[in-house]
């Protein structure tokens, strides 16, 4: 069984009233005997028992919840199928409304609606063919960064072609000097023969090229992958380039060496000095590009390379997956919500039904037949299935109130009924309560009684919130323990006509009693009130 407070107080003002009267005579602790005589001491009994520590708060009867209700239109309420207080049932139609809106309107809002689906359904469409757009995008990009890095992993190769281009270029510019020098001396025997061997060594470098070109065919045909492909591809290009101006120079000169008696003309020194500067200015260029390629790759580029290549390949995975999901999510979603209000749009009329969403008690009704309403809310339904205590605590026990705490409630109507129930929620901001601060704790009770039914939301209820509890411990009156310095706890048990100072170990304390939990039996006789005993 348990007690409240005023139960304790009523208990220790019992054992105040019974308690006798024991005069002891007996020897002072220290062993000296007592200067002031013979004590007149008063005592209890240490007993077994319940002992409860609870918090006392006020509240008030409470919904479990509450929902509002309101039509989404605006209109004529021409029915009214509900009183305060009726019970109702989820789907249960509780109010009728003649909408304000013409059958053009409507037609007008199915319209919309169909268009609203169109354009939702586009919305996926375009996402979907934009996303193949990007993942197309996102491979060439992956495979221009695999080309960049196979170029910088086979330099050799880069070095090779500009090496061949400065080769080229000294000897076009070794003809185009030979060219000028044909030009410009008178023809000799040695000029005949510098021509012929001219147009032998045109001819024989006209042959070289033919089998470098058939050297890189052939090459071309077993190349390893596609980069090297295209290295020899851009050298096959240069080389039949080459052939071509070899055999324009080759042809040259052996009209030059035809006509080598004939006097030199203007265009023919115009047309060698032109050849020679050209030749000057490609052998330039092609020293430059040699002595850049013989630096090797810039420092870094390679990793900066394979970091775009690995950033390049993760971007086209993504985006080859399809539509970002959230993005598609979200548009599916929005074309479900275009479908649905299509569908209500196509099953609707001129008059709207208000229905209940849940099971429930009608708790206000704030319109009536005939009066125009519009989307705020007309109609409460309360859940009284169970039913709610919103409790003020007082500030200062905030630290012992918890979720879970046993709860006894008493109302106001119903005196002499207690009630059980639970601390389900706190609240820890204050609100003023009269003149102090409390917070605000909610107590669901175990069950919903009919005479709880019965009652109006609001009524009066007394809440002592348990917060700790000691069942069938051994208990004393707070009057036996003696505090030491320490903070501990002793008391003077009583055998016979002496009297022997005890430690004890103390749980929980009231106003009036406090749970021994060792140092003391059931049964033992504690002494209580002022002791004249010395403690030398």
């Amino acid at each position: 069984m348990k007690f409240n407070r005023i139960t304790w107080i009523g208990l220790g003002l019992l054992i105040g009233i019974m308690g006798v009267v024991i005069f002891l005579a007996f020897s002072p602790i220290s062993g000296e005997p007592d200067q002031r005589g013979e004590n007149e001491l008063q005592s209890a009994v240490a007993r077994s028992g319940d002992l409860t520590i609870s918090v006392i708060g006020s509240g008030e009867l409470v919904a479990l919840s509450e929902t509002s209700l309101s039509f989404e239109e605006n209109g004529e309420l021409v029915a009214l199928k509900v009183g305060v207080g009726d019970l109702v049932q989820a789907g249960d139609v509780l109010a009728r409304l003649k909408l304000d809106r013409t059958e053009s309107d409507l037609a007008a809002d199915l319209a919309k609606a169909e268009l609203d689906v169109l354009l939702a359904q586009e919305k996926i469409d375009q996402t979907y063919e934009n996303a193949q757009l990007e993942a197309a995008k996102a491979l060439l990009a992956f495979e221009e960064a695999e080309l960049a890095v196979e170029s910088l992993q086979n330099y050799e190769l880069e070095q090779a072609l500009e090496l061949q281009n400065l080769s080229f270029a000294e000897a076009a510019v070794q003809d185009a000097e030979m060219d000028q020098y044909i030009v410009n001396s008178a023809p000799s025997q040695q000029a005949l023969n510098t021509t012929y061997a001219s147009l032998l060594f045109k001819e024989k470098e006209l042959h070289e090229i033919q089998e470098q070109i058939e050297q890189a065919e052939y090459q071309f045909v077993s190349a390893p992958n596609q980069m090297v492909r295209d290295r020899l591809d851009q050298q096959l290009t240069n080389l039949r380039l080459q052939l071509a101006n070899q055999q324009i120079e080759y042809e040259n000169a052996l009209y030059k060496s035809e006509t080598l008696d004939d006097p030199p003309e203007e265009i023919d020194l115009t047309l060698a000095e032109a050849r020679l500067a050209t030749a000057l200015a490609q052998l330039a260029e092609a020293e430059s590009n040699w002595a850049e390629v013989q630096k090797g790759p810039p420092a870094g580029d390679l990793a900066i390379a394979e970091a775009q290549l690995a950033e390049a390949q993760s971007e086209w995975a993504r985006l080859n997956a399809g539509p970002d999901p959230d993005e598609l999510a979200l548009l599916e979603a929005n074309l479900v919500k275009a479908e649905l209000k299509l569908q209500m749009l196509q099953h609707e009329s001129l008059v709207l039904d208000l229905v209940a969403p849940v099971d429930g008690t009608v708790l206000t009704i704030d319109a009536g037949v005939g009066d125009r309403v519009n989307n705020e809310a007309i109609l409460t339904i309360a859940d009284l299935s169970q039913a709610m205590i919103a409790v003020s605590v007082d500030e200062i026990e905030q630290a012992s109130v918890q979720v879970g705490n046993r709860v006894e409630i008493s109302f106001d109507a119903l005196p002499e009924r207690i009630f059980q129930g639970e601390v389900v929620q706190i609240n820890p901001s204050l609100i003023e309560a009269g003149n102090s601060q409390a917070f605000r704790v909610w107590v669901l009770l175990d069950a919903l009684p009919n005479e709880l039914i019965k009652l109006p939301l609001g009524i009066n209820a007394v809440v002592d919130v348990i917060t700790s509890e000691a069942e069938n411990s051994v208990l004393v009156t707070i009057e036996a323990l003696h505090e030491d310095l320490n903070g501990g706890y002793s008391v003077y048990v009583i055998e016979g006509e002496n009297v022997e100072q005890r430690p004890v170990q103390v749980g929980l304390m009231d106003a009036t009693s406090a749970e021994i939990v060792m140092g003391l039996q059931p049964g033992e006789q504690v002494a209580i009130g002022n002791l004249n005993i010395d403690r030398e």
